[in-house]
């Protein structure tokens, strides 16, 4: 790691704290991810998800590129070395929101196709995210001149973004079962928010649908305060699917003795008019 200057923290996730760093030699700004827990050996470095992840996901523009890994045996630690990208969509959503402006529709869309190529990607390969989320979403200007690189986020030509943080991602296919309690609330599909340990990719498409909304409203789209609340937000906007439409959900509802509301969708253009 002395090779690399810390400049300053990014910011902190269940699996580690994010540094932003540049290395001393060459000047490359770089963001280094020292991970939580103890890696005694170089096998449980490159067996951990993110890792795994990433090793086999490397061939799209799309995805947050490793650049190196350092493990410091003396204190059982790892740190990932990554690609830089200047701020994520959370941020960029929020800069907007405390503007009181809203994002341009041709952003969004830019913003989107790749989104939605990341994931495409992601699930074409078998691995499923399973933490879609704006803050794990990265921006980049992509800029071929000086002059390029002058202009904002909002000039849509020279945005690049870049899926991140792996940490939950997991091969859909390597058991029928997996870990009921993943992602973040405002973000999970209603069979997550059932806490289902029997759910496909489609549970990153869903969340992906809450970031475009948020975008669009410049706050969640379903800002549930719990698991009750969560799927009562789900369906007071897009309505309660029939038992027939859902028989699983009605199961997962009564073992947790939950009612699920009985309501009908509303015309999303009259929610974002709001």
């Amino acid at each position: 790691m002395d090779k690399y200057k810390p400049i300053k923290r990014l910011g902190e996730g269940a699996y580690g704290i994010v540094i932003k760093c540049v290395n001393q030699k060459t000047q490359e700004v770089v963001a280094i991810k020292k991970m939580k827990g103890a890696y005694s050996d170089w096998e449980q470095c490159i067996n951990s998800n993110e890792v795994v992840a990433l090793r086999k996901l490397n061939n799209s523009p799309y995805l947050i590129k490793i650049k190196e890994m350092i493990h410091n045996k003396k204190d059982a630690e790892v740190n990932i070395v990554f690609e830089y990208c200047e701020r994520n969509l959370y941020q960029e959503i929020q800069e907007h929101a405390r503007n009181n402006v809203t994002i341009p529709e041709k952003f969004i869309k830019v913003v989107m196709y790749q989104a939605v190529a990341s994931l495409a990607y992601m699930h074409k390969n078998g691995f499923m995210h399973r933490d879609i989320k704006p803050e794990n979403f990265l921006i980049n200007k992509k800029a071929s001149n000086d002059a390029a690189a002058q202009q904002p986020f909002q000039s849509i030509e020279n945005v690049q973004l870049k899926l991140a943080d792996f940490g939950l991602a997991k091969p859909f296919a390597s058991s029928p079962k997996h870990t009921e309690y993943v992602s973040t609330r405002w973000y999970r599909a209603p069979e997550l928010v059932l806490r289902s340990p029997k759910y496909t990719q489609s549970v990153d498409v869903f969340a992906l649908g809450c970031v475009m909304a948020e975008m669009y409203l410049g706050r969640p789209i379903f800002p549930g305060n719990s698991e009750t609340d969560q799927l009562t937000r789900i369906v007071s906007i897009l309505g309660t699917p029939s038992e027939a439409q859902w028989p699983e959900g009605y199961k997962l509802a009564a073992q947790k003795e939950l009612k699920i509301p009985n309501m009908k969708p509303i015309q999303l253009l009259q929610h974002f008019s709001q």
